[in-house]
């Protein structure tokens, strides 16, 4: 692959990833204020007493571990970031899940991993318009020729791997987890276009075309 200045837009290019990751913060902080909406409805709206139950630990745990996840979540976006600059995220979606994980796994892990899909898709949908203008910069940035998706480092994909991991750092049981992930994974989409407008605007205000 043929490439045009690499490292005319290494500046850039460092200074967007840092701000991505900074402003994770203010990101989870829309997430968390989207699920505060989201999870007394669905408290609502339970029909089982079992999930009604689950639902309501989720926003008592959710409040009681919101400041440690908006202070946690941009140092683990900088390390998903870092790995898919590395490249190792992409080889690691590109396995999916095979029979035989899927195999070890148990039924909690197994729907955590169909909510991580349900937020990864959502997400997308929600940012396809921003993301594209923003594949664009990154790929420039990088002195790329042509813009190559895969090499955006900043993918929807990679934020709900940060989330994942973000949740999965606090210990709470998998069953809280998995409706935290449906419910901030639902607000990430929205919260996720406003940023990628600004870091759209960063790299252009840094010369990246």
């Amino acid at each position: 692959m043929s490439t045009s200045s690499p490292h005319r837009h290494e500046a850039p290019f460092r200074a967007c990833i840092g701000e991505a990751a900074q402003r994770g913060k203010l990101l989870m902080e829309r997430m968390i204020q989207g699920a505060r909406q989201s999870l007394p409805q669905r408290i609502a709206l339970a029909n089982d007493a079992r999930e009604r139950e689950l639902q309501q630990e989720s926003l008592r745990l959710l409040l009681q571990f919101e400041g440690r996840l908006r202070e946690n979540y941009p140092q683990a976006l900088l390390a998903e970031f870092a790995q898919a600059i590395a490249g190792n995220a992409d080889k690691e979606a590109a396995g999916g899940l095979s029979f035989d994980a899927l195999e070890l796994m148990g039924d909690d892990q197994i729907q955590e991993s169909v909510e991580v899909a349900r937020a990864q898709q959502a997400t997308l949908l929600a940012v396809e318009g921003e993301l594209g203008e923003l594949n664009a910069l990154i790929c420039a940035a990088q002195g790329l020729k042509s813009v190559q998706a895969e090499r955006n480092p900043l993918r929807p994909d990679i934020y709900v791997r940060g989330l994942r991991s973000v949740l999965a750092d606090t210990g709470v049981p998998v069953p809280v987890r998995m409706r935290w992930l449906s419910h901030l994974g639902e607000a990430l989409g929205p919260a996720l276009a406003r940023d990628y407008v600004h870091l759209s605007d960063l790299l252009r205000a840094q010369g990246v075309v």
